[in-house]
């Protein structure tokens, strides 16, 4: 071979060698400038997110913020609304009231706004027979624990009756009566005979003040029978409060006193009262009215304990007033009663 086909063969050599060369550096640049870019790119997304996630930040802080302002502007109009509410039962109650003149206490709960305003002072007062409540309370227990069945029959004995109000008295020695209807005498007619002989099914004045006791009415006593002149001379008499009678009326609407079945059946036979001379007379026929009245003339007592509802809004009213005059008091408690279902249920 000639020394210039020699020459042409290394030129051809280095030629290639110098185009491998330029594609390898050419592919350098181009696979660096393609990472570059998506560098590039990933941190502007990485910029993009922390600037969004700031935002958020900003924006959730604000937001609870808001909610904050919001929450407390509520909670403060409830606030302000139950003040409201509370404010005007007192105002009212004091007008209706004071005007009674004898020693008069009373208790109002809303039970939709759980406010509570009261009048007078809350000491023990006569229960008259609104110590009912306790004894139909104590007979559903004794049911729910198997003591007895309100199926049952008892016969009446002449030794039973007493007097006062309720038709037992005039019923025949032998009169074979249910203890169901027992209870429905003493709520609906207030009867004392009824009431006694179901004293006796449940185990006595003890029982029934157990049953006060567990229910946590701490100013409530059962302490004689109906019409037991003799301790009453003897200055024992059957004591509750206002609020201790509202508390026990609470529970029963709420189902908190027995059972729900039992708590519902003594609502029933509370709505069955035939006595609405006191604070239901004067309130809308729209309004249900769940009442035990309790009456003692001879000391002046005339009290009242009721639940009112409408339209889905419900509330507690008790008045317990003694030595004061019988025509005062049912209208003051009339008033009371005709003010609280509109403050109520407007």
């Amino acid at each position: 071979m000639g020394k210039q086909a020699k020459h042409n063969k290394k030129s051809k050599k280095r030629q290639k060698r110098s185009t491998i060369t330029l594609l390898i550096l050419l592919l350098i640049v181009v696979i660096g400038g393609v990472i570059y870019f998506f560098n590039v790119k990933s941190s502007d997304s990485n910029k993009k997110a922390t600037d969004s996630t700031r935002t958020e930040q900003k924006q959730s802080k604000h937001s609870k913020k808001k909610q904050n302002k919001s929450s407390h502007h509520d909670s403060a109009n409830k606030d302000n609304q139950k003040n409201e509410l509370t404010t005007k039962a007192e105002q009212l109650m004091s007008d209706d009231l004071s005007p009674i003149g004898s020693t008069t206490s009373a208790y109002f709960y809303d039970l939709s706004s759980k406010q509570s305003a009261t009048f007078g002072t809350d000491k023990q007062q006569r229960a008259a027979s609104d110590i009912k409540l306790f004894i139909m309370a104590t007979v559903y227990q004794s049911v729910k624990d198997g003591k007895f069945y309100l199926n049952e029959k008892y016969a009446l004995k002449d030794t039973d009756k007493v007097g006062g109000s309720g038709a037992l008295q005039g019923m025949a020695s032998g009169t074979q009566i249910y203890y169901q209807d027992l209870l429905k005498y003493m709520m609906t007619q207030s009867d004392n005979t009824a009431s006694n002989i179901l004293l006796d099914k449940v185990g006595g004045i003890s029982a029934v003040n157990n049953e006060i006791k567990k229910l946590g009415l701490t100013n409530s006593v059962m302490q004689r029978k109906l019409m037991d002149t003799k301790k009453l001379t003897a200055g024992q008499d059957n004591m509750t409060t206002a609020k201790d009678l509202g508390k026990f009326l609470t529970k029963l609407y709420h189902h908190q006193v027995v059972s729900e079945t039992a708590d519902s059946e003594m609502m029933r036979l509370l709505l069955q009262n035939t006595n609405h001379s006191k604070l239901p007379a004067q309130v809308a026929s729209d309004v249900k009215v769940y009442n035990k009245t309790g009456e003692f003339s001879e000391y002046g007592v005339q009290n009242d304990a009721a639940i009112m509802e409408k339209g889905g809004k419900a509330f507690v009213i008790v008045v317990l007033s003694q030595n004061g005059t019988e025509a005062t008091q049912h209208s003051g408690m009339a008033k009371l009663g005709l003010d609280l279902s509109r403050l109520v249920f407007k």
